[in-house]
């Protein structure tokens, strides 16, 4: 094996355990920071028991895998696939990220240049990570996540130069695609927000998702707006017709599968294999399932892709109600089922933006006919 092939399967396992280790955190954040919970205290410990996790059992992925198996060790509580899912999903996203950024500049690059961009879109990549699940979770996208990582991006735009590996990378925004990005992602949502209203007396989409749209457009510039709002939508609509259609068919087999397709983000949905509840373990991340009913802390309710519940505020936890996309609703035909499904728009908007990170540009430069920049 030569150096340099030597060196790039080192950086490509370092930045796929680099990630596994921050999805552990993300557990953390994902269940603590919206309920105004310290991230640091207490330490990792069953809720069940209270036994503290152990050193070697916050491994990430292999300590629930190979050594816990799914189990807390003290009393045998289950621990959630969810945790080191997330773990496999961040470890996957830092190598992912890796490649796309190195590609071939490895041997022509010193390796902090190239580190440069890995390490600031990894951090907003991890930031759109922590937003899906607590949007799925409870349905609200933190400001305490969009506001600092919508600075960080203006910061970054205003900092990193166009130069070297920045030119053959992309995102590599200026500040004023950064800025104009913030204001076209929340004019986007405003307009849909107030439009929807107006017409409808409803609210229609939340104005979290004004500020994830804006905290998007602050890292990725005003370009990426078009194709994650056109990929957004699009998958969003695919899910809800694909479940809608699903469950229709499973109700006449006489099945509700309610919690599998529109429930996914629910505890029921996390249960473990056997069954049998979970009882919000804080597994080896230190992290449990979300109860119902929690205080928003300022933070602003994401909206659903469908119709919202008429009188539902931003002044209140948005989790179960009759369109949130839990409850049974069999003796209702499809159409109506079907309009009163509440799916966060937050997930779809952060998968878009991933989407975008790595093939975005590309698509719409050929969409485009090379026209936008």
């Amino acid at each position: 094996m030569t150096d340099i092939a030597y060196w790039k399967t080192f950086l490509a396992v370092y930045a796929f355990c680099w990630g596994a280790i921050w999805g552990s955190f993300l557990n953390v954040v994902i269940w603590r920071l919206p309920r105004g919970k310290s991230l640091s205290h207490p330490p990792s410990h069953c809720p069940v028991c209270s036994t503290p996790i152990r050193p070697w059992d916050n491994v990430p992925i292999f300590a629930w895998l190979i050594w816990l198996r799914g189990k807390c060790r003290a009393c045998g509580t289950s621990i959630p696939v969810r945790y080191p899912a997330i773990e496999l999903l961040t470890g996957l996203l830092g190598l992912a990220l890796w490649l796309h950024v190195s590609a071939d500049t490895l041997a022509v690059q010193p390796l902090q240049v190239i580190a440069i961009p890995y390490f600031f879109h990894f951090f907003f990549m991890t930031a759109l990570v922590s937003i899906t699940f607590i949007d799925l979770d409870i349905g609200i996208i933190p400001n305490r996540l969009t506001t600092p990582f919508t600075v960080w991006g203006l910061l970054g735009a205003l900092m990193w130069p166009k130069t070297g590996v920045w030119m053959g990378y992309f995102p590599s925004v200026d500040i004023v695609d950064a800025a104009i990005g913030v204001v076209v992602g929340w004019g986007v949502v405003l307009a849909i927000y107030f439009g929807y209203r107006l017409l409808t007396g409803k609210e229609g989409m939340g104005l979290g998702d004004g500020a994830l749209l804006g905290m998007i457009g602050a890292n990725l510039g005003w370009q990426s707006l078009l194709f994650v709002m056109m990929f957004a939508s699009f998958q969003g609509l695919l899910y809800a017709f694909s479940a809608a259609g699903f469950e229709s068919w499973q109700r006449r087999r006489g099945v509700n599968t309610t919690v599998l397709w529109r429930g996914v983000w629910k505890d029921e949905y996390w249960k473990s294999v056997d069954g049998s509840e979970t009882h919000g373990y804080v597994g080896p991340a230190a992290a449990q399932n979300s109860p119902v009913g929690v205080s928003l802390n300022g933070d602003a309710v994401d909206g659903p892709v469908g119709v919202a519940p008429e009188g539902e505020s931003d002044d209140r936890a948005a989790d179960v109600s009759p369109s949130s996309g839990t409850s049974d609703v069999t003796g209702e035909d499809d159409e109506e089922a079907f309009m009163k499904m509440g799916i966060p728009f937050g997930p779809f908007l952060a998968l878009a933006a991933l989407e975008y990170i790595f093939v975005g540009r590309a698509f719409m430069q050929w969409v485009t006919a090379g026209a936008l920049p």
